[in-house]
């Protein structure tokens, strides 16, 4: 018992000092508006300014790649969640699909450990984008939203990930010339939560 209690503390003393060791970078200023908010691109899809905490790292519009899924991707994760929308326009329903590595009780609860894998898959015809690459989120969660744009008319995709010490918010557009773009909201760098819903 002492043994497992002092390979538990060496364990959490690695992952504060590994937290602590995560140095965010400042932002250009030349590309930080009044309100501290960094404009990311102004002729981007979506004319959104991205804002973060401290770290500024990844914050410019980029391609989401298509893949060809045969299952595998998603293999020994649950369907999370799943919502079925016209995404490029041809009339048919796409899917958009959370799948995540928690098992589902009998009753139909979810049994969420201290983390799992997560990922939210968007196929349209036949190609398919992570829009959240599979990934193990330690004290978290992965969540969307999806409205369709005033001005654009397109479906986006807002997918958020919380986790112990950080949050990042992305809008995911989809064209028939780009496929998904992605365009980063927020990323918060390292953070304290407070309280989460």
């Amino acid at each position: 018992m002492k043994r497992k209690l002092a390979l538990i503390l060496i364990l959490i003393l690695i992952a504060v000092t590994l937290t602590a060791c995560a140095m965010p970078t400042a932002p250009d200023p030349d590309s930080v508006d009044e309100e501290g908010n960094v404009v990311v691109d102004n002729d981007s899809p979506t004319g959104t300014q991205a804002t973060t905490g401290e770290n500024t790292a990844d914050m410019k519009p980029s391609s989401v790649s298509a893949f060809k899924d045969d299952g595998s991707y998603s293999k020994a994760l649950n369907e999370y969640d799943r919502y079925d929308v016209d995404i490029n326009g041809d009339g048919k329903d796409d899917s958009v699909i959370l799948y995540t590595g928690a098992d589902q009780a009998a009753t139909g609860e979810w049994v969420f450990d201290d983390g799992q894998e997560w990922t939210l898959v968007a196929t349209v015809d036949d190609a398919s984008y992570a829009l959240f690459e599979r990934k193990y989120v330690q004290n978290g969660k992965v969540s969307y939203d999806m409205y369709r744009g005033e001005t654009d008319g397109l479906i986006h995709i807002v997918v958020t990930c919380t986790q112990g010490s950080a949050m990042d918010i992305n809008d995911y557009s989809y064209t028939l010339e780009n496929g998904f773009t992605k365009v980063p909201v927020y990323v918060s760098g390292a953070i304290n939560p407070v309280h989460s819903v």
